[in-house]
C-alpha cells in the first residue's frame, strides 16, 4: 500500500513509475509548423560510396571483426605459433583449442580473419608509394614468409595452401636454421602440392 501511495506520488511529479521522465507533451495534439525547410544542399546528387579497394575500407572491415569477438579484454579468435589465423579454420568458432583430432569448428565463416588481414595490407601495399610502401613491403613479407617480388602475385588462397602445406602453423623463425620461405615460382611448379575442393569449390583442408 506504501508503494503505491509513493507511485502516486512520482505521477503527480511528473515521474513514471519506471523512474523516466514522463513527456510534458503527454496526450496533447501535435501542430504542424508552417515553416518551410530547408532544402538539402545535396539533393540530386549520388551519395558517395566506399572503395573496397582502399586501405581504409579492408581495415575497417579487419578491425570490425576483431572487435566482434572481444570479451574481457581479448579476442576470442584462435592464432597459430607464428600469430597467424589458420587458414584452415575456415568455421565460426568461440575459443578454439589444437586437439589431436585437428581444430574443433562448426558453422563456416563468411570472412576469415588471415583473409581479411591480407586483403587489408595488400591495400595498403598498392596504395602507398615511397618508402611507406617499403615498410609494407618489408611487413608482408616477413608476415607471410614470402619475397617482395613476389607480394602481388600470389592471391590469399593460393599463398594460405602453401603456408598450410609448408609450415603448417609451426613457429617459423627466420634466425632458425630450419626457417622455410614460400615462393611463388614453386608454387606455380607444383610443389607444394594442389588441394582438392568440395562441389562448391572450397578448399578441402586435410585434417
Amino acid at each position: 500500500m506504501k508503494r503505491n501511495k509513493l507511485l502516486e506520488e512520482l505521477e503527480k511529479h511528473g515521474i513514471h513509475p519506471s523512474g523516466r521522465k514522463v513527456r510534458s507533451d503527454k496526450n496533447k495534439t501535435h501542430e504542424m509548423t508552417a515553416v518551410e525547410r530547408k532544402p538539402r544542399s545535396d539533393i540530386g546528387s549520388k551519395r558517395s560510396t566506399y572503395n573496397k579497394r582502399s586501405p581504409e575500407f579492408n581495415k575497417k572491415i579487419f578491425d570490425t571483426l576483431i572487435a566482434s569477438n572481444f570479451k574481457d579484454g581479448e579476442d576470442l579468435l584462435q592464432r597459430d605459433d607464428n600469430g597467424i589465423f589458420p587458414p584452415q579454420i575456415t568455421h565460426y568458432y568461440k575459443r578454439v583449442y589444437k586437439t589431436s583430432g585437428g581444430y574443433r569448428s562448426s558453422t563456416r565463416r563468411s570472412n576469415h580473419p588471415e583473409q581479411l588481414r591480407w586483403k587489408w595490407w595488400m591495400s595498403e601495399y598498392e596504395n602507398s608509394t615511397g618508402n611507406t610502401k617499403k615498410q609494407w613491403a618489408t611487413r608482408i613479407q616477413n608476415w607471410y614468409f614470402i619475397e617482395e617480388a613476389d607480394i602481388l602475385l600470389w592471391s590469399y588462397e593460393e599463398w594460405a595452401w602453401a603456408y598450410f602445406t609448408q609450415i603448417g602453423g609451426v613457429l617459423n623463425s627466420q634466425l632458425s636454421d630450419n626457417f622455410i620461405k614460400l615462393y611463388y615460382n614453386s608454387y606455380l611448379k607444383g610443389d607444394y602440392g594442389r588441394p582438392k575442393r568440395d562441389k562448391n569449390d572450397y578448399i578441402i583442408w586435410e585434417r
